[in-house]
């Protein structure tokens, strides 16, 4: 017997099928969690439990357990869990940073989609955003490009400052 642990449900579903049309796997079944776990990290030990239940249970559903990390001397660590029925978490996500008291808390959970930081919306991440606008603005110049134009503006008469930084694109302009 061999047990098998997916982070997602259609990852489980794939793996069981592609066990199932196998020849000598005579049984293949997925187990589905009623319940997820979710891990938020950054918390300071005196911040109120409650404050984050509450928020949860306002957004996402009911907490069936919660209990808070310790380190190995009994100190909490700054994260804690909390158990949530996991078709709660799918109709509504969690985003990935959570704002509290102008504290911000990382959350985690398996199955958690991608949310992306420029328009906020779930299932891609900020580099793969189609309202991301690309110019050259953007775009960071190399440094053989910086060597190229110094090189260019000294062959038409200008002369470059051995105190200067030689690598412009490091200045800082404010």
């Amino acid at each position: 017997m061999v047990d098998f642990t997916c982070n997602t449900i259609g990852q489980a579903q794939h793996l069981a099928a592609a066990l199932l049309s196998h020849k000598d796997v005579e049984f293949a079944t997925t187990v589905l969690s009623e319940y997820t776990v979710i891990k938020v990290h950054w918390v300071p030990g005196r911040f109120p439990n409650e404050r984050i239940i509450s928020a949860i249970e306002r957004h996402h559903g009911k907490v069936h357990e919660t209990r808070i990390l310790r380190d190995r001397y009994g100190f909490g660590d700054g994260r804690r869990t909390y158990r949530v029925k996991t078709d709660d978490l799918k109709e509504r996500p969690i985003a990935p940073t959570v704002r509290m008291n102008d504290m911000v808390f990382l959350v985690e959970y398996p199955g958690q989609p991608s949310q992306c930081f420029l328009c906020k919306k779930y299932g891609h991440i900020r580099s793969d955003c189609p309202m991301a606008v690309k110019s050259p603005t953007q775009i960071p110049q190399t440094m053989e490009n910086n060597a190229d134009s110094r090189e260019q503006t000294n062959q038409h008469g200008g002369e470059e400052n051995s105190q200067a930084p030689k690598d412009t694109s490091l200045l800082m302009i404010r």
